[in-house]
């Protein structure tokens, strides 16, 4: 017997710029596999933020080496802002925001914020999210 092609059903992954944080869920839609090698987690605040900063962290807990990290921030206007940072061995990489995050506003609106995280070459590596009050 002959196997259908996979390849025929296979979707694309969604584009970053697509992925967007559920706070009731506590996870990203529509879900995407990482394209970097490692074994990631996050952190993000998990109850709503008052005041600034949120901060954010992403490391890889298999700890293959130093890693250049862009945060990406999508706020609920659908505005982006970035920050880079880097994570060595097992270590947390860590930005807040807005501090770090160029053109953020000091004052974040409430509503719920998606963070797509990003290594080398763009090559996505994880998404999360926190909700400011």
């Amino acid at each position: 017997m002959i196997a259908p092609s996979s390849s025929a059903s296979v979707s694309p992954e969604p584009a970053d710029e697509t992925l967007r944080f559920n706070a009731e869920t506590m996870s990203c839609e529509p879900r995407k596999n990482s394209a970097a090698p490692g074994a990631w987690e996050t952190a993000a605040p998990r109850t709503e933020v008052s005041e600034a900063p949120a901060n954010l962290r992403l490391r890889d807990a298999e700890g293959t080496g130093e890693r250049l990290l862009t945060a990406l921030v999508v706020a609920p206007s659908g505005d982006t802002y970035r920050a880079q940072t880097q994570t060595t061995g097992t270590d947390w990489a860590e930005v807040a925001f807005p501090a770090d995050f160029e053109s953020a506003p000091e004052t974040p609106a409430s509503g719920v914020y998606t963070v797509v995280w990003t290594a080398e070459e763009e090559a996505f590596v994880s998404c999360d999210g926190f909700q400011v009050a």
